[in-house]
């Protein structure tokens, strides 16, 4: 009796733990800052550290070189979103069950059109506008949102484009393994049909070896 109490409690245990979502906060200043936070710990997720390595001679005369391969690394911000529009477009069962149970709480958008031309900065605010609110109409279906707040403003004096995100999210670990033990089911469920079935092709090649014994056994009683 008192190992089934210990089981149980210990059953609750992990179904409370389970229960607690995780944090997702991340931000955009130029480059991209994400974290996630569960209960009393806080992971960061990206940019992944890098280890802190010797400085050798000759070094400082690449820094500057490095900065600028850096800078012609970093992806857009406009390639993050469409990324994101097809993943979540083209997710689908298990994958699909997480983003629908993905809140985001909290979405603080601001932008700043500038292209040093005031009729440059006109269309292209007017491009940005279109591409940003019919992004977010999208994402709605397939993400659930509480709190979104989009900026977008033209800056007439200004020479390049201004991003500032701020995202605040949370995920419950309960529903990942849900949609996980969802996802290996189905997968076990099309191994055990496909096996059932046989391999593609196998049903049209025993037709055809029945057909051509058929066919054998014919000829054979007609020669005398």
């Amino acid at each position: 009796m008192t190992g089934w109490i210990i089981f149980g409690a210990v059953l609750l245990l992990l179904l409370a733990l389970l229960l607690v979502p995780v944090v997702f906060r991340a931000e955009y200043r130029g480059d991209w800052t994400v974290s996630a936070s569960y209960l009393f710990f806080r992971f960061p997720l990206y940019p992944p550290r890098e280890k802190q390595k010797p400085e050798k001679k000759g070094r400082a005369e690449g820094t500057a070189g490095d900065q600028i391969k850096k800078k012609k690394g970093e992806r857009p911000f406009t390639e993050t979103v469409d990324m994101l529009l097809d993943l979540v477009s083209s997710a689908g069962g298990g994958l699909r069950m997480i983003f629908r149970n993905f809140l985001v709480y909290s979405l603080k958008l601001r932008v700043d059109v500038g292209r040093g031309d005031a009729a440059e900065t006109g269309i292209q605010y007017g491009k940005l506008c279109a591409y940003l609110y019919s992004a977010y109409a999208v994402l709605r279906h397939y993400i659930r949102f509480r709190r979104a707040d989009l900026d977008i403003r033209p800056d007439f004096l200004a020479e390049e484009d201004r991003w500032e995100l701020s995202l605040k999210a949370r995920l419950t670990p309960l529903i990942v393994l849900a949609a996980a033990l969802r996802m290996g089911a189905s997968f076990v469920w099309k191994q055990a049909v496909g096996r059932k079935d046989g391999p593609p092709g196998a049903p049209e090649a025993k037709k055809e070896e029945t057909g051509a014994a058929a066919a054998r056994e014919r000829s054979e009683q007609e020669v005398p």
